[in-house]
């Protein structure tokens, strides 16, 4: 903050040298946080330490002279900063990026201006800088205006600014048009022979909003050969091939990025649906639709709201269909059309099949003895026969691993307690747990405890365990359960295509218990009792559930569904679970807090705290912070302004004056 940034530094000076309550570390964090300049946030300590050392009569002096050194900003230059508040250079930038083009004058004020803010500004980078902010704004004609500002100058972009721009024309290729993308593709070919991994994606995401899209699939082995292949880059192949009738090709790439466990992004899927509604028929419409549900079954996506909006759309204007969007309860019966949701049931002939091709399919097809050896495979199926059968199998090093980065006896402790709460369901139940060698030198006391509990059986350190207790529960019995946190993707994708690979998802989903961190130490989820995917009981009616864009952990399923079928719903409904528009993250956000008034009116709010204090957002007021400092400030509610390393003020209000309080009282004597 320009206006402050004079008293800053010397009121830290006096809070430090007189008050003793802030430390070097915190006033270096204020100094980056709050834009000063980069020299001030590196060297502001040792001036600050060196002032301390002279007598009054030099320190005033120096006091002056550091003032001037870092409280000159480019603001203080330019005539459109003395219209704005002072010190927000950020705004500042955001309003001159929002122009279509700039004068030679101008462009050397603004890039004055960057120098200040940017902390990686340099003569090198200033081009990459400015093209990346006009990549950021989405405006091609300032970018254009950059370009000829520079031939103006006598320059030449770098490969890093040619890169963004081509990136951004690529975006933008409605105002550019195509011919520019290529004439900038062709021109950065014949700058380099070799594109790199960031070169390579600009170059792929530029072509593919072109006619000529086939060329960015010659340049994916460039990134493939040096990194992983993202999902940006992914999801603009499959969407170009869906925008040029090549739906073969978007629906194999789109194979490929699930199998790597990567998302499509919306453009992705909203270009499928827009292919949809420029089919002539409604059989077509709906034949492309269902294709579409199918993928999403299939790799288990969730669509975001913008998705589900457009496939709602599709299927009441292209198809006349009902729609209607419900918050499903545990039960899986759907409240808009009284439908229970499919049961995840396994027969016992398709339960047989498994067992029988799971083997020569997942583990043989895979070449299983690379991560293990024909030795420890003949003596875990001899273990099996002897022991077997078992309740429940235990991933041991996922468990142990939900710890995090805490000390190695911790894991230990950590898969002892999914083992008691096991044995607590499962009086008689049987518990069989697959490690690794490595883990009897965690703690030998607690792996002691372990074995006492349940059957062990440890693997070679670089064996890979998961297909090991995949065929310990799968041989075990129809009712056997395991305890993992991971989907198993990769053995899914490896039972090829078919009702196998769909057996296996619905095993998996009624056998799999998810183990998850919690304050008690664990907590073990049982899987639902119905599908959890995008389904349908006929050809007039579809339940999908989307992703509401509210915060959950991954183990947990958005709750927010749209059912929509060929006949009208009825008009009877709840209105709390049942809407003609998207559930959003707002709404589930108020009905949370509800539910939290409600729980405090029935219960004493004593016994309970920290609900209390959550309450609208608000926190409970300590006498002392994190380093048993006192308070300094009491200001925006009773708030500790100091316990946080870097102000944590209100949104809410007039960020203006709540900076300036802030600082006021935090450095007040």
């Amino acid at each position: 903050m320009a206006l402050l940034r004079s008293g800053v530094i010397v009121q830290n000076l006096y809070c430090h040298r007189e008050l003793r309550q802030i430390s070097w570390k915190t006033v270096s964090s204020v100094f980056k946080t709050k834009g000063l300049l980069p020299i001030a946030s590196s060297e502001v300590s040792s001036h600050l330490r060196s002032l301390t050392t002279l007598p009054n009569c030099k320190r005033e002096r120096h006091e002056q002279k550091l003032l001037q050194r870092f409280s000159c900003t480019a603001a203080d230059k330019i005539p459109e900063a003395n219209s704005k508040w002072e010190g927000d250079e950020t705004q500042i930038l955001n309003d001159m990026f929002a122009q279509r083009e700039k004068t030679d004058e101008e462009w050397g004020k603004l890039i004055l201006l960057l120098s200040q803010v940017e902390p990686g500004f340099s003569n090198v980078s200033c081009d990459a800088l400015v093209m990346k902010r006009c990549l950021q704004a989405s405006n091609y004609f300032l970018a254009a205006s950059y370009i000829k500002y520079l031939e103006n100058q006598g320059k030449e972009p770098n490969l890093a600014t040619l890169s963004l721009y081509l990136r951004l024309c690529g975006l933008r290729v409605s105002d550019c048009g195509e011919e520019k993308v290529l004439a900038l593709y062709h021109q950065l070919l014949r700058k380099v022979k070799v594109l790199d991994a960031n070169l390579s994606e600009s170059v792929i995401l530029a072509l593919t909003s072109t006619r000529e899209w086939r060329l960015a699939l010659q340049h994916l082995s460039n990134i493939r050969r040096m990194c992983n292949i993202n999902t940006k880059v992914y999801s603009a192949i499959v969407a170009a091939a869906f925008r040029n009738g090549d739906f073969n090709t978007g629906w194999l790439y789109l194979e490929t990025m699930c199998r790597e466990e990567k998302v499509p992004l919306n453009s992705t899927l909203l270009e499928w649906v827009a292919q949809c509604e420029k089919a002539e028929g409604v059989e077509e419409k709906q034949s492309m639709m269902e294709a579409l549900l199918d993928k999403l079954i299939l790799h288990e996506i969730l669509p975001k709201v913008p998705v589900i909006e457009s496939i709602a759309h599709l299927f009441s204007e292209g198809l006349g269909w009902s729609n209607l969007y419900v918050m499903m309860p545990k039960s899986g019966k759907c409240p808009a059309c009284n439908q229970q949701l499919c049961q995840l049931d396994i027969s016992e002939e398709e339960f047989k099949e498994l067992q029988t091709e799971y083997v020569p399919r997942a583990l043989h097809g895979s070449d299983i003895f690379r991560a293990s050896s024909p030795e420890e495979w003949d003596n875990f199926q001899t273990f099996l026969k002897e022991k077997g059968p078992f309740s429940v199998v235990v991933d041991g090093l996922n468990v142990s691993y939900l710890v995090g980065k805490k000390p190695l006896s911790q894991r230990l402790v950590m898969l002892k307690q999914v083992v008691e709460k096991l044995q607590a369901r499962k009086r008689n139940g049987r518990v069989l747990i697959i490690g690794r060698k490595h883990m009897t030198t965690w703690s030998h006391f607690n792996f002691s405890a372990v074995k006492k509990m349940a059957e062990v059986y440890t693997l070679d350190n670089l064996t890979k365990d998961d297909g090991f207790f995949i065929y310990a529960a799968l041989q075990s019995g129809l009712g056997t359960k395991f305890v993992s946190s991971d989907m198993l993707r990769d053995h899914l994708y490896r039972l090829g295509d078919g009702s196998l690979r769909e057996t296996f998802r619905r095993w998996q989903r009624q056998h799999q218990v998810l183990a998850v961190p919690s304050f008690s130490g664990v907590q073990l989820i049982e899987p639902s009792s119905f599908s959890t995917t995008a389904q349908s009981k006929g050809t007039t009616d579809w339940h999908i559930p989307y992703d509401d864009g509210s915060p959950r952990a991954s183990y947990q399923l958005p709750r927010t569904w749209l059912c929509t079928k060929a006949n009208p719903h009825n008009s009877n409904m709840d209105q709390r679970t049942v809407r003609s528009v998207p559930f959003m993250e707002a709404d589930n956000t108020l009905a949370h807090n509800k539910e939290k008034l409600e729980y405090m009116a029935n219960n004493d709010s004593r016994q309970y705290p920290k609900l209390k204090n959550n309450i609208g957002g608000q926190k409970r007021v300590w006498q002392h912070n994190t380093r048993k400092e006192p308070l300094t400030a009491d200001v925006l509610g009773e708030r500790n302004v100091q316990s946080s390393k870097v102000y944590n003020y209100d949104k809410k209000k007039n960020s203006k004056i709540i900076k300036k309080v802030i600082v006021s009282d935090l450095f007040r004597k």
